[in-house]
């Protein structure tokens, strides 16, 4: 993973940083990040300081693995140019899938004419095999921001891709 200013959670001070954003009284929040931290400390991952777009663009599907794109509560803080190039190296990736090196971008965010907090975010999931698939975005889910209550679920093709239109 790649994030502009990574947090270590291996360290009391990254946990202390990370705590410091939930409300004091939300005990259910406090409760998940408990438990992140705890499957954190089980399953180490390697997290790069780098740009989305820079990381994005690096990437090159591994035969035998699927590569998975991951993004959550993150689009809306990119402005236009970014999301652009961003959906670009994103299909630059999805372009070197084979049936042994697949790839799928999963994102859990508002759509793109839906940004309001009103307004529920979706779980879509693109894959690309080289074949068969070609990226068709998928509806899984809708709920809240946070991920703490699924509104509907279910498995519905889209016309349109409600990130990226």
């Amino acid at each position: 993973g790649c994030d502009r200013d990574p947090v270590d959670i291996g360290t009391p001070e990254g946990r202390l940083l990370l705590s410091s954003y939930v409300w004091v009284d939300d005990v259910p929040r406090f409760a998940a990040l408990a438990h992140a931290f705890e499957v954190a400390s089980r399953v180490p991952a390697d997290i790069v300081r780098q740009d989305a777009v820079a990381f994005v663009e690096a990437l090159r599907p591994v035969p035998g693995t699927t590569t998975l794109l991951w993004h959550s509560a993150f689009w809306f803080y990119l402005d236009a140019d970014q999301r652009r190039r961003l959906a670009s190296a994103i299909a630059g990736v999805a372009a070197a899938a084979t049936p042994s090196a697949q790839v799928a971008h999963a994102s859990w965010e508002w759509p793109s004419d839906h940004r309001s907090v009103e307004r529920p975010f979706a779980l879509v999931l693109r894959r690309w095999d080289g074949d068969t698939r070609h990226g068709e975005p998928v509806l899984l889910a809708r709920g809240r921001s946070h991920g703490d209550a699924v509104l509907d679920a279910g498995s519905q093709v889209l016309e349109h891709d409600p990130l990226l239109d």
